[in-house]
């Protein structure tokens, strides 16, 4: 797991694993101080792999060859007794987005739920309790 600009690895980044239908295996993985992990103990199968750095980490989400949806992401298979190897994440800065919520005396307000929607069609989908995006 490396910084995708600078190459340098990237240690303490939680790793998630699912199967081929896209179900979260009960098995997670961290990064060393290298950037090296190993997800062991898997069934002999296809699977999405993910990498989840933290918020403090300030790198994106992303599936096995850089895909932030695993309806895009590829599948890698595992075989019985054997490593599979190459399986290497190149990790993108992420960005942010901060403020203030304020009443309308501008005073601002604690412990304010805040949601981020990626359109206009997942925010009308989200009030319709479908959660589709």
């Amino acid at each position: 797991m490396t910084d995708a600009d600078s190459a340098t690895p990237i240690a303490d980044v939680d790793l998630d694993c699912f199967d081929s239908l896209g179900r979260r295996i009960d098995i997670t993985a961290r990064t060393q101080a290298d950037g090296t992990y190993l997800y062991g103990s898997l069934a002999p199968g296809s699977y999405f792999l993910r990498a989840d750095p933290s918020a403090r980490q300030g790198r994106l989400e992303q599936y096995y060859q850089n895909q932030s949806d695993i309806g895009q992401a590829m599948l890698i298979d595992v075989a019985a007794g054997s490593d599979t190897s190459g399986i290497n994440f190149a990790i993108e800065p992420a960005g942010w987005i901060e403020g203030v919520v304020m009443t309308e005396s501008s005073q601002p307000l604690a412990g304010i739920d805040l949601d981020l929607f990626a359109s206009l069609v997942c925010f009308a989908l989200a009030i319709d309790m479908l959660h589709l995006c």
